[in-house]
């Protein structure tokens, strides 16, 4: 029997919806301040149904090598892709919107459908997830801000 289990994080970051857009979806320097989402192989158009590839880094293992599917791409305000991991069916979700004069709230998202085993979605493994999106929120907000000062 599977379980589902969603871990839901937000943060406001100091910065419009199209800025945070564009640090977020640039791909090819996504390794130099994510250390959960590696590698991440976009396919040339961005469609809806198109598969790619990524490193999901989790418990301070070394990054697997998942293949997902784009199921949603609406910049600059929502990017969502599903992929079958190891333990369960994954599916990630980010968007931004905004929030007061110049600031965008970002909700970082993942939905977690374990495959047979209800220890995947145990809480010790929705607490680690919720840390490592909170992480990546924030990093995310600190290369807006670096990017945003000319560096």
């Amino acid at each position: 029997m599977s379980e589902t289990s969603r871990i839901d994080t937000s943060l406001v970051i100091s910065a419009s919806p199209s800025r945070v857009w564009k640090v977020l979806t640039d791909f090819a320097r996504l390794d130099h301040w994510s250390s959960l989402y590696r590698g991440i192989e976009w396919p040339p158009l961005m469609e809806v149904g198109e598969q790619f590839r990524f490193q999901l880094a989790l418990f301070q293992k070394s990054a697997q090598a998942e293949t997902a599917q784009l199921e949603r791409y609406d910049p600059p305000v929502r990017l969502v892709w599903s992929s079958q991991g190891t333990l369960a069916l994954v599916k990630t979700d980010i968007t931004l919107s905004q929030h007061g004069c110049d600031q965008t709230k970002l909700r970082h998202a993942i939905e977690l459908t374990s495959r047979n085993d209800a220890e995947a979605v145990a809480t010790g493994f929705n607490k680690e997830i919720a840390a490592r999106l909170d992480h990546f929120n924030r990093a995310l907000a600190e290369e807006v801000l670096h990017r945003s000062m000319g560096n």
